[in-house]
């Protein structure tokens, strides 16, 4: 029996519910609290956890919420999260959209939220390991180290085709962000969203990226940490396609 993940995304209520094997996050504009396994996971009259049995290679997409998926490789459980009653299930995975807030199929810059500067892949290198900083924004074929494409939830470095990844693989606070080989399974530390200028982990939505100590001097490295609900100045990010 396997427990899957699913995600629904409530603009109504402003709050996100996040199951992960046994356990649940709810999420309000304060924080998260983790709520007890038990026949309805959420407390919350409007916002109720349900179990339901889901076909191998499935998800279930919600049509009340940004983004709401589960996937199961086996026959097994899954625990629905959303209250909506129109809930679409999708034969093969692969067709169930990702809305994750990056624009898709063109470059971008992530910038900071002053707009002084941008994620950068330190020195432009191109082999697996170099960390992540912040830098002054450049233009032209020099930016590739600058760019980034958003496919199924992977944030691409142009110049090294390699992918943000939190290093050691673990959802902690204050892990250097890194590039490294985009992982084929096991990638719950590469996967990433975009909402409300929070760049979160999407395997734990409490994790987010962080300019660390607060500085936007260049060269400043880039870090997972808490989100926060105030002061989070340096954990807010931009998005600027470039065509």
């Amino acid at each position: 029996m396997t427990w899957v993940r699913q995600e629904c995304m409530h603009m109504q209520e402003g709050r996100t519910g996040i199951g992960v094997t046994d356990l649940a996050w709810e999420y309000s504009l304060v924080g998260y609290k983790q709520s007890m396994n038990g026949p309805d996971l959420f407390t919350d009259a409007n916002f109720k956890s349900s179990r339901s049995t889901l076909p191998p290679n499935t998800r279930s997409i919600c049509p009340g919420g940004l983004m709401d998926w589960a996937r199961n490789d086996r026959p097994g459980l899954s625990s629905s999260w959303c209250h909506h009653s129109r809930t679409k299930r999708v034969r093969n995975a692969a067709d169930a959209p990702m809305m994750s807030g990056f624009p898709e199929s063109t470059y971008f810059y992530i910038k900071t939220g002053t707009g002084e500067n941008v994620v950068d892949v330190h020195e432009g290198r191109i082999e697996k390991g170099a960390h992540i900083i912040i830098w002054k924004q450049k233009v032209g074929e020099d930016a590739d180290n600058q760019l980034w494409s958003f496919e199924d939830g992977f944030l691409k470095n142009k110049k090294s085709s390699l992918v943000l990844d939190i290093d050691g693989g673990d959802l902690k606070v204050e892990k250097k962000l890194q590039q490294y080989d985009r992982k084929a399974t096991r990638a719950h530390n590469q996967r990433w969203g975009y909402r409300d200028g929070f760049i979160y982990s999407r395997a734990d939505p409490r994790i987010v990226l962080d300019i660390k100590g607060g500085t936007e001097d260049e060269g400043t490295r880039v870090i997972t940490y808490k989100r926060k609900a105030e002061d989070n100045a340096n954990q807010q990010w931009s998005i600027e396609p470039v065509s």
